[in-house]
């Protein structure tokens, strides 16, 4: 159990404050974490401090039925300009809110599994704002992607939710430079804005991706779908687009 002041009423297990806490509890072996109220994982540092290579975990929101877990909120942060949120083993959010980023950054999952379940919210934030309930236009969408200089696979299940921009990577780079990415998406359900099988890159450089890029399309509304860039960038890997499902606007 999660809650960020260590306390959840009427509950006399061991509750942890952050994510990590409760990983080290589960151990090895992993398991289910349940949050109540409001967690910050900045960096995603929390949880890779959590350990070595673990067995899958599930987090999911406290509460006696889905509405009230779902007003439970994981708000993926991040410090100064690291754009990172690494995973250290498989993990699935589901029955929860995650809430997006004050920047610009996406989720990127390290080599392992991340699964966003049939029953993930998601909630949109103010850019730069860190108070964790601002009001005012909440323009900062829920983004997968890696940065420029995260390389290896970012695999990644979408069952649920709402996204603004899915990419190889969210590019930052003051001049050329080049990587090994190799994005595997599989969207099953939610809703997308933008989804760019190359960078979404807004510097002056050209970012080369010279990994495979695999997108599965398997049910889900899309908005706008791109086999290339938002920007400057190229693959010179394998682009798949395997279609079996989906509704698509454009």
């Amino acid at each position: 159990y999660v809650s960020p002041d260590g306390y959840i009423e009427n509950n006399g297990a061991k509750i942890s404050a952050t994510i990590a806490e409760a990983m080290k509890t589960l151990g090895a072996n992993g398991g289910t974490i349940y949050v109540e109220g409001d967690v910050v994982v900045t960096d995603a540092l929390q949880i890779e401090e959590a350990g070595s290579e673990r067995k899958p975990v599930t987090v999911k929101g406290y509460g006696e039925d889905l509405a009230a877990r779902q007003k439970n909120r994981v708000w993926f942060q991040k410090t100064d300009t690291v754009r990172k949120t690494p995973f250290n083993g498989e993990i699935m959010y589901d029955e929860i809110t995650l809430k997006a980023p004050v920047d610009e950054a996406g989720i990127f999952s390290n080599g392992v599994t991340v699964t966003l379940g049939e029953n993930v919210l998601t909630e949109n934030t103010v850019k730069n704002n860190t108070a964790i309930d601002a009001s005012g236009d909440k323009n900062m969408t829920l983004n997968l992607g890696g940065y420029s200089d995260q390389s290896g696979k970012n695999t990644i299940n979408i069952c649920g939710g709402s996204y603004g921009d899915i990419s190889t990577s969210y590019a930052w780079n003051p001049g050329n430079f080049e990587n090994t990415m190799e994005p595997h998406y599989s969207f099953f359900g939610g809703t997308y804005n933008n989804v760019f099988a190359g960078a979404r890159n807004s510097a002056g450089g050209v970012f080369t991706n010279k990994g495979n890029v695999t997108y599965d399309f398997v049910g889900g509304t899309f908005n706008d779908v791109y086999t290339g860039h938002y920007a400057n960038g190229k693959n010179t890997g394998v682009t798949r687009f395997n279609v079996s499902g989906g509704t698509f606007t454009h």
